[in-house]
């Protein structure tokens, strides 16, 4: 960088570096460094709104992602990060419009390499072996169960499954859930999104099946960790509700 300040890949580059060590506040100013030099790249907004997501600034972030939009109305990353983080804030219905553009840009093939791109590097996302084989959905190098489905194509189906029990389309969605898990089912996510959905039913016996499913993965997969407490949580109020206490 000493040689070529004006090098905005310079700067992309030891922004993802800084994201991936944890060190959120310097990547930033990176990326915010490499936008100064090139704010006609979809993919450093793109980068600069989860390095923003990660330090809990949402609104910037949003912001971010709906920028590098209007660069590239075409780039899928950005619409699957905008999606993510509309659904963390709550917002999942407005979240499911970019999930299914995402998902249909990367099942058309339609999603164009960029410069660089940081958004496998978000937090700890649910897509934690996001690489892509699009149009294909199943990846033939796969090494474990859960690296097998285009995570943005599932993602954009269990957002509908989503509102679909919020609607209280509990059979629907319950539908659409069992697709999924075919598709994904080593993803402990959807495991538990059907264990909640059958609490609201009261199918108790069928929810606790479901998240002791869930928890079982989060024991088999590194990856499905981070639902463990959603799992116990679940399985532990569905044996409540059946009275077993063992």
């Amino acid at each position: 960088m000493r040689l070529q300040p004006g090098f905005a890949d310079a700067y992309d580059i030891l922004g993802i570096a800084l994201a991936q060590t944890g060190s959120t506040a310097d990547a930033i100013a990176r990326f915010e460094q490499a936008l100064r030099l090139d704010a006609s790249a979809a993919d450093g907004h793109n980068n600069l709104g989860n390095a923003l997501a990660a330090a809990g600034r949402t609104a910037e972030a949003i912001a971010q992602y709906r920028e590098a939009l209007r660069l590239d109305p075409g780039y899928a990353p950005a619409h699957r990060s905008l999606g993510e983080e509309l659904r963390r804030t709550g917002s999942v219905a407005e979240a499911a419009e970019p999930f299914a553009t995402a998902a249909r840009l990367e099942a058309a093939g339609e999603s164009r390499p960029r410069r660089r791109d940081h958004s496998n590097n978000r937090r700890q996302r649910i897509e934690d072996n996001e690489q892509r084989s699009c149009p294909r959905i199943h990846k033939s190098t796969a090494t474990e169960a859960f690296e097998w489905l285009d995570w943005g194509y599932k993602m954009g189906l269990q957002v509908q499954a989503f509102i679909l029990s919020e609607k209280g389309d509990y059979a629907d969605a319950s539908v659409l859930l069992q697709m999924i898990e075919k598709l994904a089912p080593a993803s402990a996510n959807t495991a538990c999104e059907a264990g909640f959905i059958l609490n609201w039913q009261g199918e108790y016996e069928e929810a606790a099946a479901a998240y002791r499913r869930a928890y079982d993965l989060t024991v088999g997969f590194a990856s499905q960790r981070y639902m463990r407490a959603m799992a116990l949580r679940g399985m532990g109020f569905a044996l409540g509700k059946l009275r077993r206490f063992d």
